[in-house]
């Protein structure tokens, strides 16, 4: 496989999900290790004209405005030379790209010219249902429609589509020659894709695969207290203490009583975990993947006796520790390279609720609401603590839902 710097161009007309799967690409592109940024024409649009609350901006017979489009297309792929020329390793290109004429001039500019791989990612939907709710959820609250009540929005922003549908080709490897792509549609219901030939590449194509946008809610959660937090050990396979019997017990109460359709529950092997799930009326599942991380060397030795031979070691296990490795412990990194296949689970899922451990939590969470790296060891998750994500937009919210129960503060061992 070649391991050239990638573009992902979006290819679709307005309110099919393009902005929505560039931004998922974008996390789990910058979360599983790779420099991504996006491009949104939109953008460059409105810094250059302003906000465009009149359809006809969009028609093909507004010289001016195609003008105006067209630089500044030419100026988000300086920019996106410029990100790929220095650090950065993915751009997604995300506009509409509906022509064949803009696409060529892609290829030509930035594929032939400059030698960057280009993979077009296109986004069809011909269910009305699903593009009249986008327009209505998300793109009435679009910057152009600062100010302008829902229904005129709505109203506007039908007709853009219009404009756009006038000229839309969609991609043809028999027309195009040069294009190798993915295709979905109607919001993941289906995907197809040709000739992708390097590892980015075929990492999207795993996870849009696996991907939808139904809506759903993600519950995550720790195991409970411990025996091993009393003696603050790191390691040991161990089970609940009296005070994580008692939060099972509330967990269980909590999610049971909340009635949650088609709920399935993900726990590691743990002992604790799984005895924090028992009483929850749902289908479970256990996955090694969800362990804690493995401490090797300190596992079965207590927070205090390892500042002593380990100083060092133990100050960057707690806190940075990527790709730093001792006594043949995992790093963070090692945990989002076994978490992988499971955030693929968890985004072709419905409703899930994920009990696992304080290090694997983090990592998941910061998947989710696009932490990076250097910021998952200072993200604080709490024992006794249910965490609900929900969709809103383009990006998740987080709420904690705190249960009071006394607990050991464990922030820096392994609970």
């Amino acid at each position: 496989m070649k391991n050239r710097k990638v573009i992902l161009a979006m290819v679709g007309l307005p309110a099919r999900g393009k902005t929505y799967i560039a931004k998922n690409l974008s996390r789990y592109l910058k979360w599983i290790g790779f420099k991504t940024r996006i491009f949104n024409l939109g953008d460059y649009r409105r810094k250059l004209s302003g906000t465009c609350s009149n359809h006809t901006f969009f028609s093909i017979d507004n010289e001016h405005a195609v003008a105006i489009r067209e630089k500044c297309c030419s100026e988000a792929m300086i920019d996106v030379c410029k990100w790929l020329g220095g650090d950065g390793e993915v751009a997604i290109f995300d506009a509409t790209n509906t022509t064949r004429q803009r696409r060529a001039f892609l290829n030509s500019t930035l594929a032939e010219k400059m030698g960057y791989s280009l993979f077009f990612i296109e986004s069809i939907c011909d269910e009305q249902t699903i593009v009249e709710s986008t327009v209505r959820e998300i793109k009435s609250k679009n910057p152009d429609y600062r100010g302008k009540n829902k229904e005129e929005a709505y109203t506007d922003f039908m007709k853009r589509i219009d404009h756009y549908q006038q000229r839309y080709e969609t991609l043809n490897e028999k027309q195009e020659s040069y294009v190798r792509y993915l295709k979905t549609f109607n919001a993941g219901e289906k995907v197809v894709f040709y000739k992708p030939n390097n590892l980015i590449e075929n990492k999207i194509i795993n996870y849009l695969r696996s991907s939808h946008i139904r809506s759903r809610t993600i519950y995550l959660t720790r195991t409970g207290e411990s025996e091993l937090n009393f003696t603050r050990e790191l390691g040991r396979n161990t089970r609940l203490s009296a005070r994580g019997r008692e939060y099972a017990q509330v967990l269980s109460k909590f999610i049971n009583e909340s009635d949650i359709s088609d709920l399935k529950v993900l726990t590691s092997s743990a002992t604790r975990s799984i005895q924090a799930a028992a009483l929850i009326q749902a289908p479970k599942q256990q996955l090694k993947a969800l362990n804690k991380m493995n401490w090797c060397e300190f596992d079965e030795a207590t927070y205090v006796e390892t500042k002593f031979p380990f100083p060092q070691d133990l100050t960057t296990k707690t806190g940075y520790r990527y790709q730093h490795d001792f006594t043949n412990g995992e790093t963070y990194d090692d945990i989002i390279k076994r978490l992988e296949a499971v955030i693929l689970q968890i985004e072709h899922e419905g409703n899930i609720l994920v009990i696992s451990h304080q290090k694997v939590l983090q990592c998941i969470l910061a998947y989710f609401l696009d932490y990076s790296r250097n910021e998952i060891p200072n993200i604080q998750v709490p024992q006794n603590t249910l965490f609900k994500l929900t969709l809103s937009g383009y990006d998740y919210n987080l709420e904690h839902i705190p249960f009071d129960i006394p607990t050991i503060d464990t922030h820096e061992v392994e609970g």
